[in-house]
């Protein structure tokens, strides 16, 4: 199990920071079922950990597992097919407990008809259904969603917050991490938990003196990497834009080719894309034999090729 999700927090008490809209939380939440909310918007940058208390907020609502639903509105169809399907079963009864919890990651990539649907199933909710919608840039969503939710904030982690949170996994895995690798994670992470743990997961067992230079790589190449997935996947992708990443990309091209496959995998798996399965067919080969120069052909395939 990865560190991320070892640590994932279950309550708010174990959610570090945020201390204002946790206390705000917890006072909705606890009041009785028919004055409580039943629906909540989260609102923050990506990373920021929306998806993990959209899970606390479930189960404080005491919402079991069966009955928590996660729509991502980033699909191809934008959303359109999760709300219809949302609102011919919103008025089914919950087959275990007395709550149905329907999560609604990136809900500004609904479309105007997808939104104005879900508008009209949050004013006058079954007694049962309770709604999470977590948002990276709430300005494209219909001004009156304010309206009808409750809205959270979630800010990024200080610096003296993310050092305690990286110093409780430390210690709870019983390792030795010098503070200048801690302290440039952390200004890595940009105050995103997830981030940080993860950059933390790829140095915690390497030798000390390791440690500095793996963790400023690993964070430099990830974005370098992303990128590049980018690039590839506009609709018209140019080859001056593509030789701009490769010239100063310094990953190892097999663990590049994986993760455009794994970019372009979760791409598919969202809706039909025609251009993220063209630009894969252009890295199934193995680099083995042909290295840096086989990354290189395939990402001219892609931007030649690809249609």
């Amino acid at each position: 199990m990865s560190l991320a999700n070892e640590y994932r927090p279950e309550t708010l008490k174990e959610l570090f920071g945020n201390a204002t809209m946790k206390s705000s939380l917890i006072s909705k939440l606890t009041l009785p079922p028919k004055k409580r909310p039943h629906s909540y918007m989260l609102i923050g940058q990506k990373g920021c950990g929306k998806t993990t208390v959209a899970r606390i907020i479930a189960s404080m609502l005491d919402c079991c597992d069966a009955e928590f639903y996660e729509i991502d509105a980033s699909d191809e169809s934008g959303g359109v097919a999760a709300c219809r399907e949302l609102k011919r079963t919103i008025n089914y009864q919950p087959m275990s407990g007395e709550v149905r919890v329907w999560f609604i990651d990136e809900c500004h990539k609904l479309t105007k008809p997808a939104q104005e649907a879900l508008l009209k199933m949050l004013e006058e909710p079954p007694e049962h259904a309770y709604f999470i919608l977590a948002t990276t840039d709430p300005q494209k969503l219909l001004g009156t969603f304010k309206d009808r939710c409750t809205t959270y904030e979630m800010k990024p982690l200080d610096d003296e917050e993310m050092m305690a949170l990286l110093d409780g996994i430390i210690e709870s895995e019983e390792k030795e991490v010098p503070q200048d690798v801690l302290e440039s994670i952390i200004t890595s992470a940009n105050g995103m938990p997830r981030q940080a743990i993860k950059t933390l997961e790829r140095v915690i067992d390497l030798p000390k003196k390791k440690m500095l230079e793996a963790s400023e790589q690993i964070m430099e190449t990830e974005a370098q990497t992303i990128d590049l997935c980018r690039v590839l996947l506009q609709k018209k992708p140019t080859w001056k834009d593509v030789t701009k990443i490769l010239s100063v990309l310094q990953a190892e091209p097999e663990s590049v080719r994986y993760a455009v496959l794994g970019y372009c995998n979760s791409i598919l798996l969202k809706g039909d894309n025609p251009r993220a399965y063209a630009v894969m067919c252009c890295f199934t080969e193995n680099y083995y034999s042909t290295g840096r120069g086989g990354l290189t052909m395939s990402c001219y395939d892609a931007v030649n090729g690809g249609t």
